[in-house]
């Protein structure tokens, strides 16, 4: 889908651009040793990319290794102010020694789907964009105690994920790393971080909240039969326009306002060094993320567009309304910090399980996780 809104894009802006070809690829690759190498075999092949897409986590490992013009010199040769377009944070995502590498095209940040008609037939008001975790919390007990369709009550889904917690623990001030992704201690350990992951821990063991994923869950929120989600905001795209109809959504809670802040994937598209037409890939960047048309119409609604400028034209639109609530809450925190926790996820996601399900001692485990974790994070950065 993404890869043909691109390429209608492509054959649009080279039909007003007479013997230019802009070349891009979009990266799969999860890892910095994988998009690295990608990218390698690509240029090693003799078809080098004018255009690049990937993911904030690995912009360390690439820039370093493949070479990528700092668009903030392109901007403004071509008179661009980026600010206009993209929130501040987001823009940050992309710096790296003080050069912007990419532009932001698409976030996935946490937010609550719910089923409208359950929470209408239970006189629960739909949350605004400043409830809290408390005011989650009281939500979830009333959906559990609804036993008219379901004796176990209705389901509310926050799934056991390093995204979902890195999240929660952002909302109440608190980090998985340290701002340079070095240190883990301290900060994973920290008290804002603990008293978090203790609020979640006391959820799941007083089964107010689920912690275990569901296969398509925002249908089974849409069908009744999951009241309500913590998810990714990219999930929404599961849904058709008549399921949405059944559908809220909102920005995630905190647990104060002072704190309010949410983890969010953050895809960006950058221009290689060795690109051929460097200036007219600029352009066709701004073609496709800045500028409001067709093509950046569609990318909006499919979560590769967001730019404020598209957004202005569509900002009725409920769920694209939170996205963009939501973008300027995104704070850097696991992988936006330190890329190279990728190689160590899958034992830390499995030691907090643990922590959590076997209701052990918060503290002392998160110490533990954090030390186990040091020796990767320094030696890989």
């Amino acid at each position: 889908m993404i890869t043909e809104l691109y390429n209608r894009a492509k054959e649009k802006f080279e039909a007003s651009h007479s013997d230019v070809s802009i070349q891009f690829i979009t990266t799969n690759a999860i890892s910095n040793t994988s998009i690295t190498n990608e990218l390698k075999a690509v240029i090693d092949a003799g078809k080098s990319p004018d255009l690049v897409l990937f993911g904030s986590a690995v912009l360390p490992s690439i820039v370093g290794k493949n070479g990528f013009i700092d668009i903030e010199q392109l901007a403004k040769i071509n008179g661009t102010d980026l600010n206009e377009f993209f929130d501040t944070n987001l823009l940050g995502n992309f710096k790296y020694e003080d050069k912007l590498f990419a532009i932001p095209v698409g976030a996935t940040p946490i937010v609550v789907m719910y089923n409208k008609k359950i929470f209408s037939s239970l006189g629960i008001s739909e949350p605004k964009s400043d409830w809290s975790w408390d005011n989650f919390a009281e939500i979830a007990k009333r959906l559990k105690n609804d036993t008219s369709s379901s004796k176990n009550g209705v389901t509310t889904i926050f799934p056991l994920t390093n995204h979902h917690l890195s999240s929660l623990v952002l909302s109440n001030g608190g980090s998985f790393l340290s701002p340079d992704g070095l240190t883990m201690q301290g900060y994973l350990d920290s008290d804002s971080s603990v008293s978090a992951i203790e609020w979640y821990s006391k959820m799941v063991h007083e089964g107010i909240v689920q912690p275990k994923y569901i296969t398509n869950t925002p249908i089974e929120v849409e069908k009744g039969t999951v009241g309500m989600y913590v998810s990714k905001y990219n999930e929404l795209s599961l849904l058709t326009d008549q399921q949405k109809e059944n559908m809220g959504v909102v920005v995630q809670p905190s647990f104060s306002q002072r704190t309010k802040s949410i983890h969010g994937s953050i895809t960006g598209m950058g221009i290689l060094k060795d690109s051929k037409n460097a200036d007219l890939a600029f352009e066709f960047m701004k073609f496709v993320t800045m500028d409001s048309n067709e093509i950046t119409t569609d990318l909006f609604k499919s979560s590769y567009n967001i730019s404020k400028s598209v957004y202005s034209a569509m900002k009725k639109d409920q769920f694209i309304s939170v996205l963009m609530e939501s973008l300027p809450l995104i704070k850097n925190d696991i992988y936006g910090r330190n890329p190279y926790l990728m190689n160590i996820q899958t034992d830390i996601q499995k030691k907090l399980e643990q922590t959590i399900l076997q209701n052990q001692d918060i503290k002392s485990s998160l110490t533990e996780v954090a030390k186990s974790a040091e020796p990767e994070l320094k030696k890989n950065k």
